[in-house]
């Protein structure tokens, strides 16, 4: 899209929020090409890595005398209602609707050449699909409704054998889908040099994908996980769909990148990054897994909140991700809307005091043990920059910056963000305040107080002083305009707060996409607002602030790391909460982080949309675009 479309599409959004200001009902025609548009787009390459939040039931292997035994494991989820299953839809798809979105990514369909951070969305538009999918509500994984018929994993642990289903075609005559299809998008997510969202945290444990026959694939765990299929379930994000490799054969993989295609319920008709995408119900709606209610879905790009809250008012979107302040008001101005809570994980919003990077260069020098050694891992680590200006960056050497002083900066920034006051006001009151990274809330039975540290700017004030900095000092502060759950207002809020405590707070406020191949591999050193995870507390937790990367901004010690690996294979569900409770102990002792508040997210839905029932998911992507039905 040229730079005098993108300035035309937003100005039209911005004369449409004026009017809206006015009370002038003014609707805007968006229009819609009815050709396939795909826009080249070059993306920044990111290094391999995930903040992916995972499972809340885990199976574990427990050898005994003689055999293996997989015991199962629920584990309590954060309580959010489950969705109503919409009605089933009489006669074929019919009617649009439209979606407003904070951001159309560009097209990335080739696994390893992606990495713009948001792929989940070509799932959540109809376009792709995964290997397992669950029942509609639950974590059942449903054979009947999955492209892999059946899965059964060897009795030693070292690979799963999936059988296909047969007849599944592709869009666009690309053929239908068999185990040669199955086994290039998997392995081409993990190959070497891949960008793909998911691939630091696949490369972890999945080793490579073997053909059987044309409709049976092996896959072959590096490091066995017992959370494997709900990695690989539309349930989750990062997993690898499926992608037809005669395209990629045809076409070359850059152009075949470029090209959406898949075997979901909707074939893409536009794709245009920053833009528009349309969908429509594919073969007349005859989708051997799902029946689409509607034949015609628009994705509009609209990054303001205020715009899409705009669009929304006049009709011209009929649901939008919307900030949690603004849905009364808009309960208020539309009548016969309401809002919908995005199923899955709630979010902690969480800064990051990335830099501190605190890891040895190896916690273990054997290479069979390779989360504890990567060779090609540079230290110190780039963004280790413990000087002056970084003060909140401390250097265990004792060289730079002292551990004391850096403390006393990190205490000082987390006292002077009013908790409280910001979930009232930006997130309207819709979440719960909390001061921990590790997934752990006040209504907890593990809770600690001692993880809380109470907004007090005189006292932020003198630490700042105690630390040497009576006046102040310079820093730079990322929040991403346009990530599913970055709340641009707090991350204005956050920084307005430091800045009453005397610090020149400058906001970088670039695309997430160009500025998240920073955080891996200890290459930044800004402080970030982004997010953690809640519940499953006796998961694995703190994969991000380790060797394999940095993502959460922290890199911490082997002891510390060591009981993140350990929770992979204990038995014990209260040994590995009590892990998670000594690594929560620790970054709280060492205000690695500041939990902000944990917010359910959600989408403002418009009398229009007689039903939509999306499934559980981590994250607020606008999910089962099928079952919506319009009026």
């Amino acid at each position: 899209m040229s730079w005098f479309g993108y300035r035309h599409k937003n100005m039209k959004w911005l004369l449409l929020l004026t009017s809206i200001s006015l009370f002038s009902a003014v609707a805007v025609a968006c229009g819609g090409d009815t050709e396939t548009v795909i826009q080249t787009v070059v993306v920044e390459k990111e290094v391999p890595g995930a903040d992916v939040v995972q499972t809340v039931i885990v199976e574990k292997p427990i050898q005994l005398p003689g055999e293996v035994v997989v015991q199962t494991v629920v584990v309590p989820a954060t309580a959010v209602p489950a969705p109503t299953q919409a009605p089933t839809p009489t006669g074929g798809p019919s009617g649009t609707f439209k979606l407003g979105v904070e951001n159309v990514i560009p097209p990335l369909f080739v696994p390893a050449l992606g990495g713009v951070g948001h792929e989940q969305d070509y799932a959540s538009w109809g376009m792709v699909e995964f290997l397992i999918y669950a029942d509609h509500g639950t974590e059942n994984y449903n054979p009947a409704k999955s492209i892999a018929t059946s899965w059964n994993l060897s009795p030693d642990f070292s690979k799963v054998r999936f059988t296909l289903r047969k007849g599944i075609p592709f869009h666009k005559d690309w053929g239908e889908l068999s185990a040669d299809d199955v086994v290039w998008s998997m392995n081409n997510a993990i190959r070497d040099g891949s960008t793909f969202w998911g691939a630091g945290g696949l490369q972890q444990w999945m080793d490579r994908w073997e053909k059987v026959d044309d409709f049976t694939v092996d896959m072959f765990f590096q490091d066995y996980n017992a959370n494997w299929q709900f990695i690989l379930s539309n349930l989750s994000t990062h997993q690898p769909w499926i992608y037809p490799k005669k395209a990629v054969d045809d076409l070359g993989e850059d152009r075949a990148n470029v090209t959406p295609l898949g075997t979901g319920p909707f074939e893409n008709v536009t794709y245009r990054t920053n833009d528009i995408v349309i969908v429509e119900a594919f073969d007349g709606g005859n989708h051997w897994r799902a029946k689409p209610a509607v034949q015609r879905m628009e994705v509009l790009d609209i990054p303001d909140p205020l715009a899409r809250n705009a669009a929304f008012i006049t009709g011209e979107v009929d649901v939008i991700a919307v900030l949690n302040k603004d849905i009364a008001q808009l309960k208020n101005r539309v009548p016969g809307s309401y809002e919908q809570a995005a199923r899955g994980t709630d979010w902690p919003h969480v800064v990051f005091f990335t830099g501190n990077y605190w890891g040895a260069e190896s916690c273990d020098t054997d290479p069979e043990t390779s989360w504890k050694f990567l060779p090609d891992t540079q230290y110190p680590r780039p963004g280790f920059q413990p000087d002056s200006d970084h003060p909140w960056i401390g250097d265990p050497s004792g060289v730079g910056n002292s551990m004391e002083s850096a403390l006393k900066i990190r205490q000082a920034l987390t006292m002077a963000i009013d908790r409280p006051t910001l979930l009232d006001t930006v997130f309207g009151g819709l979440g719960l305040s909390t001061a921990a990274y590790n997934g752990f809330l006040p209504p907890d039975p593990q809770w600690k107080d001692s993880w809380n540290l109470d907004y007090d700017l005189p006292g932020a004030k003198a630490l700042l002083a105690e630390a040497g900095y009576p006046n102040g000092f310079e820093f730079t502060f990322y929040v991403a305009p346009d990530h599913i759950v970055i709340n641009s207002e707090a991350g204005a809020a956050v920084a307005q707060m430091w800045r009453e405590l005397g610090l020149d707070v400058k906001i970088d406020n670039s695309a997430y996409a160009t500025a998240r191949p920073r955080h891996f591999l200890g290459q930044d050193d800004i402080i970030w607002y982004a997010h953690s995870g809640t519940g499953n507390l006796d998961k694995q937790k703190a994969g991000n602030m380790g060797i394999n990367n940095t993502f959460h901004g922290a890199e911490l010690p082997c002891d510390i790391q060591a009981l993140y690996w350990a929770n992979a294979t204990e038995l014990d569900q209260e040994k590995r909460i009590q892990n998670n409770i000594v690594i929560q102990d620790y970054m709280a002792d060492n205000r690695l982080h500041v939990p902000i508040a944990n917010i359910t997210d959600y989408f403002m839905v418009g009398p229009k949309v007689a039903a939509w029932s999306p499934h559980k998911i981590a994250g607020r992507y606008f999910t089962n675009p099928e079952t919506v039905q319009v009026k």
